[in-house]
């Protein structure tokens, strides 16, 4: 056979999917001409569809080097560096190709795919949106964008998008998986459980959303059916590192500490440069870092074209490492480069978070007595648990669902979306919104919200919403709900404000990067919370972490009383209680009460001074 048959019969087959035949062919091809660039091009990217990158970029860098303007590629180069997970040179490669003329759509989702993977969803967007105006037909384009719309947090945006892509391609299963991934974030678990199913009866093979499937059973607390998903996955693909890490996720919110550790090591095992496990696994609390993870944090902190979030992340978990080892200059030093790209990206408005309290304050003023009617017959307790996060309210929740007639939601996003819903009715953002509300609307609020509780909740007398951060909509839900209660959970400031400091929260929840905005926050929330207080008296009850673990019985005690409720010798025994607990505190509440914590900042003392100045007089309690 001629060169050009061996690579006509090589590229029939590979487009079959027959990469070993294609191989072979495409080997024949560059033993009877080493420059041919066509074989090179073709032979790499068998090597990246089969996992070996490294040879791979040596065969495409060949091929550049007899033609350095073959656009195509300079695309295939960029794939191999992607799947090495060395994204700089990937996305330097993507971009080379469009400059040199590869102006193909699947070069640009390229080189958007990058840039969402580095952090940079923003621009991704912008890329995606810019391919979509020349061919709006694209629906992997369509999914792509709804992806970086979820991580901007533009969900009704994303929503729109991945509809658009099944409009046009209803099999595409990345294209359903995509659609519970919106979902999921959303809080509509039931749905996303029915888009992730369609995404593998059109694809069984997609592990992707195998892991979206077992993700939203967990926040769903269907802790059976995420460990029966997570095992099938491991089955079908045991080296699968995600899928152990996801696994051990799983085990510490129920509590299996010592099974969760071994996930995470599992996952490092089979991906090194992994950052996540590695992170998960030194925030387990009490669990002391071995030098060996210490040393592979210290090596992919060294990284340099590791995602904004990895590199935040590698730094949170060897600032533990170092504060376990009494290094607290260098753990503050590594969780302040941990926070500082959070920061830049996403700055403190303090005018702007002045302005809202100021205006929810009012307009909740104004609800007050507005409404008459009674609201549909429901005998549970509501109690929202709120206050700033790391206060106790996870250690609160704990203990109170401990007692058998009470049953706790965890976190969820409901209250987010009441406030969303208050624009859909009035046409105004919360908290202006609220002026235009009607008595109709308020029971329409009422009823969604209740609507969303899963039937495993519903024979429990007292049910608790424990989101720390629902202080901000407290008199909306006091209105919403006039029997509810409210548990505010407090801690000494500095403590609060430092334990937040040291953890990987959101980057847009921007007051958590920074000392100093850490404490205007603080004095913004303490503000807000001191107004709730004079408008509604005997509906909200304060709660002192410190209290607590001086006298946990005294505050059993009064909890139960607040709530109408017996005291439980579970409750004192609130560590020992099966149930999912997901919030970083997971690891915490399995615990005895212990007093660790308790001023805790003051050997950090020399470097929180930005704290202690913008605190000012809420320095303490």
């Amino acid at each position: 056979m001629t060169i050009t048959d061996l690579l006509k019969a090589g590229l029939e087959y590979y487009q079959q999917g027959n990469l070993d035949a294609a191989e072979k062919n495409f080997r024949r091809v560059i033993l009877g001409d080493s420059s041919n660039i066509h074989g090179l091009n073709l032979l790499g990217m068998i090597c990246v569809n089969t996992g070996r990158h490294e040879e791979a970029v040596k065969l495409i860098t060949q091929a550049l080097k007899i033609n350095p303007a073959d656009a195509q590629a300079q695309g295939n180069l960029g794939l191999a560096y992607q799947h090495m997970g060395n994204l700089k040179l990937a996305e330097s490669c993507f971009r080379k190709s469009i400059e040199i003329g590869g102006k193909t759509r699947t070069i640009f989702i390229s080189l958007g795919n990058i840039l969402r993977e580095s952090g940079r969803a923003s621009e991704a967007v912008q890329v995606y949106e810019s391919t979509l105006k020349a061919d709006g037909n694209y629906p992997e384009c369509w999914t792509n964008l709804s992806q970086a719309l979820v991580e901007l947090g533009e969900f009704e945006r994303a929503f729109q998008a991945v509809s658009r892509a099944l409009q046009i391609d209803s099999s595409l299963a990345e294209a359903h998986n995509q659609m519970g991934e919106v979902y999921r974030k959303t809080f509509k678990y039931d749905l996303a459980i029915s888009a992730y199913k369609k995404s593998l009866e059109l694809c069984p093979t997609l592990y992707e959303s195998m892991l979206g499937l077992a993700t939203v059973y967990r926040e769903s607390e269907d802790v059976d059916s995420s460990l029966e998903v997570l095992n099938r996955l491991i089955e079908l693909e045991p080296r699968h590192a995600k899928a152990h890490a996801a696994l051990g996720i799983l085990k510490e919110q129920v509590g299996d500490i010592v099974a969760a550790a071994d996930c995470f090591k599992k996952s490092i095992e089979l991906a090194p440069d992994a950052v996540s496990p590695l992170y998960h696994l030194s925030q387990i609390k009490g669990r002391i870092m071995i030098e060996e993870e210490i040393l592979a944090m210290e090596r992919l902190q060294k990284v340099t074209d590791l995602s904004s979030r990895d590199k935040s992340n590698v730094h949170f978990g060897l600032g533990v490492a170092y504060d376990q080892q009494g290094q607290t200059d260098k753990a503050f030093a590594a969780w302040l480069i941990a926070n500082q790209s959070k920061a830049e990206r996403h700055p403190y408005d303090l005018n702007k978070r002045t302005g809202y309290r100021d205006s929810s304050i009012a307009y909740s003023k104004a609800l007050i007595g507005r409404f008459t009617g009674s609201p549909a017959e429901d005998t549970r307790q509501l109690v929202f648990i709120v206050g700033m996060q790391r206060s106790g309210t996870s250690l609160t929740d704990q203990i109170l669902a401990s007692n058998t007639k009470v049953s706790s939601l965890g976190e969820v996003g409901y209250a987010d979306e009441m406030a969303v819903q208050v624009k859909e009715l009035t046409g105004k953002h919360y908290p202006q919104g609220l002026s235009g509300l009607s008595q109709e609307d308020i029971n329409l609020l009422r009823a969604n919200f209740l609507g969303k509780i899963s039937q495993s909740h519903w024979d429990i007398p007292v049910l608790i919403d424990k989101t720390p951060m629902n202080f901000q909509y407290l008199g909306l839900l006091a209105e919403v709900f006039p029997s509810a209660k409210f548990i505010h959970c407090s801690r000494n400031p500095m403590d609060n404000c430092f334990s937040i400091f040291k953890l990987a929260f959101a980057d847009d929840q921007d007051y958590a990067h920074d000392l100093k905005s850490l404490g205007d926050h603080y004095r913004l929330y303490k503000g807000l919370m001191d107004q709730w207080k004079e408008m509604y008296p005997q509906r909200i009850l304060d709660v002192r972490y410190e209290d607590t673990v001086s006298n946990i019985q005294q505050q059993c005690v009064r909890l139960v009383e607040f709530l109408d409720l017996d005291l439980e010798p579970e409750m004192l025994e609130f560590y020992s209680t099966k149930r999912l607990v997901r919030t970083p505190s997971a690891s915490q509440v399995r615990k005895p009460i212990y007093k660790s914590s308790v001023q805790a900042w003051k050997k950090y003392e020399q470097h929180l001074q930005p704290l202690v100045e913008a605190l000012g007089d809420d320095l303490a309690l």
